[in-house]
């Protein structure tokens, strides 16, 4: 008892007294990969020992983006106890992790890391990253090119892949077979295929989905997309790109024949400035030689990479702009209507704009119609703003005009003006005259007033006269005439709760539609149930299975519960991501640290030993893991949710 107490007590003055005061405080740095091609990125890991925190230093290298993706702290704690006496041992770090994203190739020497700690620097040495583009080969190539290569704003911009895989070579001579196969199907990373900031176009859905493959077909895949089947195993989709054949230069200048595969698509770019984009790359194996008797002999393990793109988006000219130019940059059809067409002088009339083309709509304004002098001449025109709307390729202006007399017979034509991206030039469109019909505005006598309210003058005269209170006569003048709602307090929850019920029924109907609809909120909600669930399961069989398949299937289930929590994909998903993850959003957090020994505990004795050599009660062991997950998880389903 007094053994525990005194163990207890060195703990709390620890955890007191902060770090050791002989701890030695260490930068190290570390590259997860320190080879990468120049399409891929690499993580530094940066760990100072020997304290609870530190102000992420800043790392700038040339050549390299650098962004910090956060950092947290890490502890362990040793006990001896030798003739009765007992020592701590406590060992601090704190972790923190940068992404590292080429952009190009070569060496980069990272510079050594320097860490500030109550006031002292405190520097440690880094690695060098080597990156390098994909050697070149004859049997992929890949070409990216923009057509215009330097467009106006909103001018519309296609951008193109093009793989070329070279031809089955038979001898001297080059044969016709396909390809592609459909259970070994290449891999396309095209990074502006989705969006490229700043640039408009359509849903990718309606691009890739007249493209998909029948299963058996062989295509290629894009980006990953795909769907999950059965046990979590990820079915990518294979699509059919526009095929044909052509004879091009390979890398070392030999015209040799190839089969072209083409995807492009059309963007708007809605901003001035210079626009990269990135390369594109091509994974995958390619038959390369037959050999005797019609059998491919070779296939060559391909990674290929595109050329990068640089797009200098213009803005439209100021030289020779119109004065009613509104924004519109593209080719449009301008129409004029009137609603009604028949009215009398100072009756509100609606005018009605039209413009139609494939430009970016939204960013037409209204047309500024005090510039249209003749309509000004014969309409009044108010400087409120009109009702817009887009509907497709077309958007409507609504302004309301009244004519200043009867003279008026038409609505005179109106301009518009609008830049002309392929000719490079403004361009001025009128509109049609639209006929209309003003009639004087009508002047009613009292004597026609009269007759069409169907009273007399000495009626009205008198009810005049009289005032309101001639309506009223005898007691009813004293009677207290204000309107009084008189509402009960039971009457009031009456009239109220129809409404609340409703409200109430509307929001459980939509929690209980979310749930139905949405899989990853499912997911994430279900998430320590379905982990609780697994080590329930691998309690019961644990004394049936081996150590090393025990810890490996412990390991799963936070990399389960964690792409589950997280709605990241299972399959893939390391415990290096997990970590990462959880370092992301959870810094500092002592729940990382202790989920970090767990699974170093795993990996010990996924790797280690064999059960039958590690001695010890391996039962206990076991049964002692499996309550550390669970109160890990208990513990990170509470961090989360914060």
């Amino acid at each position: 008892m007094r053994a525990a107490v005194l163990v207890a007590l060195v703990i709390a003055l620890n955890a007191i007294a902060g770090p050791p005061a002989n701890a030695e405080l260490r930068v190290e740095a570390r590259l997860d990969r320190t080879r990468i091609f120049s399409f891929e990125q690499a993580v530094l890991t940066v760990r100072v020992h020997g304290v609870r925190s530190v102000e992420p230093p800043v790392i700038e290298v040339p050549g390299l983006h650098v962004e910090y993706r956060g950092g947290g702290e890490s502890s362990s704690t040793q006990m001896t106890i030798i003739n009765g006496r007992t020592t701590m041992h406590e060992a601090l770090s704190f972790t923190m992790q940068y992404v590292l994203t080429p952009k190009t190739a070569g060496r980069f020497d990272i510079p050594p890391i320097k860490v500030m700690h109550d006031g002292t620097e405190y520097t440690g040495p880094a690695p060098t990253l080597h990156v390098e583009d994909p050697p070149p080969q004859p049997y992929v190539i890949l070409e990216q090119e923009v057509e215009p290569a330097s467009p106006f704003i909103e001018q519309p911009v296609t951008v193109r892949l093009k793989v070329f895989i070279r031809k089955i070579r038979s001898g001297d001579s080059y044969i016709d077979e396909q390809p592609l196969n459909a259970g070994r199907p290449p891999g396309l990373e095209i990074p502006w295929l989705a969006d490229i900031e700043g640039w408009q176009t359509g849903d990718i859905n309606e691009l890739l989905q007249p493209l998909l493959l029948r299963d058996g077909e062989a295509g290629f895949t894009i980006n990953g997309y795909g769907q999950r089947g059965f046990f979590g195993r990820s079915m990518l989709y294979q699509f059919r790109l526009e095929h044909s054949m052509v004879e091009r230069a390979a890398p070392d200048g030999q015209v040799l024949p190839y089969h072209c595969y083409t995807l492009e698509r059309r963007f708007r770019p809605g901003a001035v400035g210079m626009r990269n984009i990135e390369p594109s790359v091509f994974r995958g194996m390619v038959p390369a030689d037959e050999a005797a008797m019609g059998r491919i002999a070779r296939p060559e393990t391909v990674v290929a990479m595109s050329n990068r793109l640089e797009v200098q988006v213009r803005p439209v000219p100021s030289e020779g702009k119109p004065a009613d130019f509104s924004g519109a940059v593209g080719d449009y059809v301008f129409a004029v209507d009137a609603s009604p067409k028949a009215a009398s002088v100072g009756d509100p009339i609606d005018l009605i704009l039209t413009v139609t083309g494939g430009g970016l709509l939204e960013r037409i304004l209204p047309p500024d119609l005090s510039a249209q002098k003749k309509l000004n001449e014969k309409f009044k025109v108010y400087g409120d703003a009109p009702v817009t709307k887009v509907d497709g390729d077309t958007k409507v202006f609504r302004y309301t005009i009244r004519a200043n007399d009867e003279t008026v017979t038409a609505v005179p034509p109106l301009s518009f003006s609008y830049f002309d991206v392929t000719a490079g030039e403004y361009r001025t469109v009128w509109s049609k005259p639209v006929p209309v019909s003003i009639k004087p505005t009508a002047r009613l006598t009292l004597s026609e007033i009269e007759e069409s309210g169907g009273v007399s003058r000495s009626w009205l005269g008198r009810e005049l006269s009289g005032g309101l209170l001639a309506n009223y006569s005898g007691q009813e003048l004293l009677a207290d005439q204000t309107f009084s709602w008189g509402l009960s307090p039971g009457l009031l929850v009456i009239l109220l709760l129809p409404p609340v019920a409703v409200c109430v029924a509307a929001v459980v109907g939509r929690n209980v539609s979310r749930r139905r609809s949405d899989v990853a909120f499912t997911r994430s909600r279900n998430a320590r149930k379905a982990a609780l669930a697994r080590l329930r399961e691998l309690a019961r069989t644990a004394s049936a299975i081996p150590h090393a398949e025990f810890c490996g299937e412990l390991s799963k289930v936070f990399t389960h519960f964690i792409a589950d929590k997280l709605n990241l994909p299972r399959e893939g998903t390391t415990t290096d991501d997990v970590r990462c993850h959880l370092a992301s959003i959870l810094p500092g957090d002592p729940v990382i640290e202790s989920l970090d020994e767990l699974i170093l505990r795993c990996d010990s004795g996924r790797f280690g030993a064999d059960a039958a050599e590690q001695g010890g009660d391996i039962a206990g062991q076991r049964n002692e893991m499996l309550e550390t997950a669970r109160r890990i998880i208990d513990r990170l389903e509470r961090a989360i949710k914060k």
